[in-house]
Formats: C-alpha cells, structure tokens, sequence
C-alpha cells in the first residue's frame, strides 16, 4: 500500500487482474485515507468516496453503515452507483438496493450466494423501483441489445437520446438555410431578365452568399425532454447556368443542450460541414427540383450531475451524409 500502483486479482481464476493507480502520484495507502479519492483502474479514471471519515475507516467499521459513492465515464457516458449499507454484507447478503444514475434499483442473487461469489456466470436479477423484473441472467450471456435497452429504461442512454435528437434539428436548420438560397435563385420573380430571358431572383453566372442564424431548440425523446439554443455561420458560392443551379456551402455550427431528466446534464457540441447542393428547372419552370448532400463533424462535452460528485465526458459524432428533395411548393423533407 505504500505504491502508488498494484493490481488486484479476483477469486475467481478467470478474472482478470485489475491495475489500479493513484492519479496524484501518492501511495494507494494515502488514498484509502482520504473521504474521496480518485484513482485510475483499468485505465479508467473512477471516482470513490463514502460517508464515512475515510475509505480506510469504512473499511475498518465494516459493521456500520456508510453510504458509498462510485463514478466514473464508460464509453464517454457518466455512470454514477451509489449504495448505502455495511461493508460486511457483501460477504452475507445476496440482495443490495443501489441507486445507478439517481434511479433506484434493486440487484438480486440466487439464495446462498453473496456479491462477494459474484462473477461473470452468476446468475442475478435486477428490479426497478416498482419492483419490475428488468433482467434476468448471467453477466456473460446478456447480449448487448438487452443491455441498451436497460441503460435506456434507467436514463443512461439520456445524454445519447438528447443529443441525437439536437443533432438532427440542427441539422434541419441547416438544410433550411440552404433551402432558402436555392429558392431564391431559381424562383421565378419579377426581378430584372436573364441572359435567357427568364425571370429569376439571381443573374446567371457566379453568385457568393453569407448566412448566419441563432435558433432555440427543444424536443422530447424517451424518458427525458430537452433545451438550448444552435449558432449557424455559412457561406456559400454557386453558379446559375440557365435552368441549371449547382454550389457548395460550408460552415460552423453549435449547439448547447441541458437534459432535464434523471439529475440534470449539459452538452456542447460544435463542428463544421460541407454541403454541395444543386438544383434544376424542368418543364418551363412548372417543376424546381433539388438536392443537397451535407457532411456533418461534430465534437465537444457533455456532462452530468448526480448526488455524488459531478462526472463529464466527451462525444465525437459524424452525421451521414443526407439527401433533401424539393418541388414548386418549396417543401423540403429529410430522409436518411
């Protein structure tokens, strides 16, 4: 304990050794003394703290209640598990009420086996607040969907759902301002004549346009609802060509959130995009047809805040490329 790193190795044969270090460069023993400490397992950072004067003193008073407090980031997502209880139950005990993201749970062994037993083909059940069977099995035969849809029944997956959800209205706004300077070159107007004698808001040849824009957004996904605002900045340049419209649009955009539900979390996302885009005039005019191809990069922070102590990850995102269509009416529509 005087290291400031060691590993430790489950009872279990089959387990693999767990590294863990000190952050500060300080004894693992030093640690164990403190209130909070955040150490380094695995190569992820997890924050643990008690109730307790100390970790080392909870653990000397392994018959009292403490309250005990673990976060840490898995996979960019804050996950924060709090349990309030003796140390020596998970020797004796076989069912722990645990709070996981601010929602209680319940975790369930069979009879006669104790946490301390548990590996990754024991079987266990796990109960949301109302008592309701969320799973049922062994760790190591839980198949990845059925861990998403627990993650997202017990607002895990918030953060995830919020954010898509403002990544593609955002996006939509995007398109609206791109939308709009299609429109206005290839409406008919009755501005001044082409070189073909056709009436059009904008002259054949090259045309450059700036466009910025600053819109709120809100929306509701799942369990969770969602605000903020997005900033646009854009420039475009085109060439008009008779009934011919072709251009590129680039820009920077961003986008701040905060998540209302299940503790509540803050995200900022910006990135820049490349949009080419084109349109054509068919049968005299009676018919504008459309395309635009965007190409979204995302980055930035989200963070969440729970009873324990305040946790942040990072999420980089690329949107695919998406296709809109017009018609003479001017209405767009998304597909993807």
């Amino acid at each position: 304990m005087s290291q400031s790193s060691g590993t430790i190795t489950p009872s279990d044969s089959a387990g693999e050794p767990l590294t863990i270090s000190t952050l500060d460069g300080g004894s693992l023993g030093d640690a164990l003394k403190r209130q909070n400490t955040l150490l380094n397992i695995n190569g992820n950072q997890v924050r643990v703290s008690t109730s307790a004067s100390s970790l080392e003193n909870a653990y000397d008073d392994a018959g009292q209640n403490h309250t005990f407090n673990i976060t840490a980031v898995v996979e960019s997502r804050p996950i924060s598990i709090q349990w309030e209880g003796p140390l020596n139950d998970i020797e004796t005990q076989n069912t722990f009420d645990v709070t996981l993201n601010n929602q209680p749970v319940t975790f369930k062994l069979a009879p006669g086996t104790t946490l301390e037993d548990f590996d990754g083909n024991t079987p266990f059940e796990l109960f949301d607040k109302n008592g309701d069977l969320l799973l049922q099995g062994k760790l190591n035969n839980i198949s990845a969907g059925q861990i998403e849809k627990i993650a997202a029944d017990l607002g895990i997956l918030n953060a995830d759902l919020a954010l898509r959800a403002a990544q593609k209205q955002f996006m939509a706004q995007s398109f609206g301002i791109i939308s709009t300077q299609i429109d206005n070159a290839m409406q008919p107007t009755l501005g001044g004549a082409t070189g073909n004698g056709k009436l059009y808001e904008r002259r054949e040849g090259i045309n450059a346009w700036v466009s910025t824009e600053v819109r709120d957004l809100s929306g509701k996904t799942a369990n969770t609802s969602y605000d903020g605002d997005s900033k646009t900045a854009m420039v475009g340049v085109e060439q008009k060509a008779g009934s011919l419209l072709t251009g590129v649009a680039a820009g920077h955009n961003s986008v701040d959130i905060t998540n209302n539900s299940f503790g509540e979390s803050e995200a900022r996302l910006s990135g820049s995009f490349l949009a080419p885009y084109g349109a054509v005039s068919l049968l005299n005019d009676k018919l504008v047809l459309d395309g635009i191809l965007l190409y979204q990069d995302l980055e930035g922070d989200f963070s969440n805040s729970f009873n324990p102590p305040y946790s942040s990850g990072r999420r980089t995102s690329v949107l695919r490329p998406v296709v809109t269509g017009t018609d003479r009416l001017l209405c767009h529509t998304v597909a993807e």
